[in-house]
C-alpha cells in the first residue's frame, strides 16, 4: 500500500484532493505500512459494514487496481463484519445504491451476509 501512496501522490489528482481533505498528507502518513491493524479491529465488537465499489475510478488513474482489496482482511479481522462490493460503482458510489445497501444492513441481521449486490 505504501507504493499506492506514492503513486497517489504522483499523480494527477492529488492536487485537487488536498485542495479538498487539507489533512489528506498526514491520513497518508498514518497509514504507516498501509497493512490493516488486524488487532486492533479485532477487538470492535459492533456490526461493521465494510463496503467499496466493484468497479475502478476512472479518476484514481494513479492507484494500482486492487487498491481497496484489503477489505477482505479488515472484514476478516473484524468479529461482525459484514462486507459488500457494490456492483458498478466506484469508491464514490451513487447514494440511492448505498442507501439500499446501509437500509439492508441497518435493518437485518444476518441475513445480510451476502457477497454483493
Amino acid at each position: 500500500m505504501a507504493a499506492d501512496i506514492s503513486a497517489a501522490r504522483s499523480s494527477s489528482f492529488w492536487p485537487g484532493l488536498e485542495a479538498l481533505a487539507l489533512t489528506l498528507a498526514y491520513d497518508a502518513a498514518c497509514l504507516g505500512n498501509g497493512r490493516p491493524p488486524v488487532d486492533r479491529l479485532g477487538r470492535i465488537t459492533q456490526p461493521v459494514l465494510v463496503a467499496t465499489g466493484g468497479r475502478p475510478d476512472p479518476h484514481l488513474e494513479g492507484l494500482a487496481p486492487g487498491f481497496f482489496d484489503d477489505a477482505a482482511a479488515i472484514t476478516a479481522a473484524l468479529p461482525n463484519a459484514v462486507r459488500r462490493i457494490i456492483d458498478g460503482e466506484t469508491h464514490i458510489a451513487d447514494p440511492q445504491s448505498f442507501a439500499t445497501v446501509l437500509e439492508q444492513f441497518f435493518t437485518s441481521s444476518r441475513d445480510f451476509r451476502q457477497p454483493s449486490l
